[in-house]
């Protein structure tokens, strides 16, 4: 079988296009296919659904950086070929707000999820109210909820019926934004030097040495770039491709080889799995408290199949949905609870071997299981989707999805769905045994009490 060359740039088009970790955008990496996933003998009852907010612009701390790098590269004798304009394009005014492609990113998130689980909703949306919208205090969060649920209910000015939206407030977030209210974390975060030390180790590798040599040439720079250069080019590609959807392989992106681009992309995941993930089991236990509010929201909806379903007989409307729009920060760690960032169950014993780190560079660059760009891209999201079955008994079952691919929960390995043997599930027993006990026993003022004293950095 022949690919059509149109069809093979698509591939390398999507292949180049993940390699920006947590700032890969999400039509890259998330299941685009709406078709409906159960089988017409489970009856879609509920959504626990939390979602990244959408493709947004720099911080203004990196527009600072761009502006550092460019008066170092601008004498170049080539730099006008990567640059024609002679600017990079973003102020600090746009500080992480929602960009449009983030905006139509939720909106077709929002339509996929009622094509999908289309027996959730009633045609006149009368049942709209059973579902309720929350975010974090954050614009880009609160734009992404309101552009998913104007997806998933078509809202407009004709529009009879709304389900429950409400925005959290910054000063007491305590559900999606924990780790602002966990001082043992906090101070952790502060103090804790480790993923910049990693990474000034990685930037002394032979191959980050040649990337620098590789760039300077590109742009005509007499002396070599040093790592801050290479980490603010490697952003404005990032940016260009999610921001301004321009090819992987064209503007200040021709400036990296396949190569340059899985060595940037790891360089982004030791940041961010210090920060939010493996490298400290704190990281991950301080979800526990949404953890366990999903688990027992997912458990009442399995127990109610009994109600929803009669053998043999059809099933009635199902319940609704809970939808979350936070930050990478805040799913992350819950995928943590869940097990799905090859973590241990007690997330204690993890194996130095999997941490993304310098020391692992070599054996990590290809193939991990902590992947920013499939674990939390822009718009990334991890949803619950409840399932009753009345033939021949009444049963319940729990699809998971992250970025809208079924996936297996570890705990449920080897389960699958009848009538649609390609889809993992959880069944209602399997899911409560897994995660009643830890649902349980999340004792978050007792995980954040203590001190930690800061090493002293030379």
């Amino acid at each position: 079988m022949f690919l059509s060359l149109k069809l093979l740039l698509v591939l390398i088009q999507r292949t180049l296009g993940s390699y920006f970790s947590s700032k890969t955008a999400y039509d890259f990496v998330g299941n685009l296919d709406p078709s409906p996933i159960f089988p017409l003998s489970v009856k879609p009852v509920y959504i626990n659904y939390l979602g990244r907010h959408g493709t947004r612009f720099p911080s203004a701390n990196d527009v600072k950086k761009m502006t550092a790098t460019f008066k170092r590269i601008k004498n170049g004798s080539h730099f006008y070929d990567y640059f024609p304009s002679g600017s990079f394009g973003y102020v600090a005014s746009m500080d992480k707000d929602l960009a449009p492609r983030g905006v139509k990113e939720l909106n077709q998130i929002g339509q996929r999820f009622r094509r999908r689980f289309q027996d959730l909703f009633d045609s006149e949306c009368s049942n709209c109210k059973n579902f309720r919208f929350d975010s974090t205090c954050r614009t880009r969060a609160i734009q992404s909820m309101f552009s998913f649920a104007v997806g998933m209910f078509n809202i407009s000015e004709n529009t009879k019926w709304l389900p429950e939206i409400k925005t959290l407030p910054c000063e007491n977030d305590y559900k999606y934004r924990y780790f602002d209210f966990c001082p043992l974390y906090m101070t952790k975060q502060k103090c804790l030097k480790k993923n910049s030390e990693e990474e000034k180790k990685l930037m002394k590798k032979n191959l980050f040495l040649k990337i620098a040599k590789k760039l300077a040439q590109g742009l005509g720079v007499q002396n070599n770039l040093c790592g801050e250069d290479i980490w603010t080019l490697y952003l404005l590609c990032a940016y260009n491709v999610s921001l301004n959807q321009a090819s992987a392989d064209e503007g200040v992106c021709s400036l990296f080889d396949e190569e340059a681009m899985r060595a940037m992309d790891y360089v982004l995941d030791v940041k961010n799995f210090y920060k939010r993930g493996g490298s400290d089991p704190l990281n991950i236990l301080i979800s526990c408290d949404l953890f366990a509010s999903i688990y027992h929201s997912v458990a009442n909806a399995l127990r109610s199949c009994s109600n929803t379903c009669q053998a043999n007989q059809s099933c009635e409307q199902g319940h609704g949905g809970d939808f979350g729009f936070a930050h990478a920060e805040t799913l992350v760690p819950l995928l943590g609870n869940f097990e799905l960032i090859g973590l241990s169950p007690d997330f204690g014993s993890n194996n130095p071997k999997t941490f993304v780190n310098a020391e692992n560079f070599e054996e990590l660059q290809n193939k991990r299981i902590y992947k920013g760009s499939e674990l939390s891209p822009m718009g990334a999201n991890f949803a619950l989707v409840v399932g009753c079955t009345s033939t021949p008994t009444v049963e319940g079952v729990v699809l998971a999805l992250l970025n809208e691919h079924p996936i297996s929960l570890p705990c449920c390995q080897g389960e699958k769905l009848s009538g649609n043997n390609s889809i993992p599930i959880c069944t209602s027993r399997q899911f409560m045994s897994c995660y009643e006990h830890r649902a349980l026993s999340c004792n978050l003022e007792e995980i954040c009490k203590g001190e930690y004293n800061c090493p002293k950095h030379k």
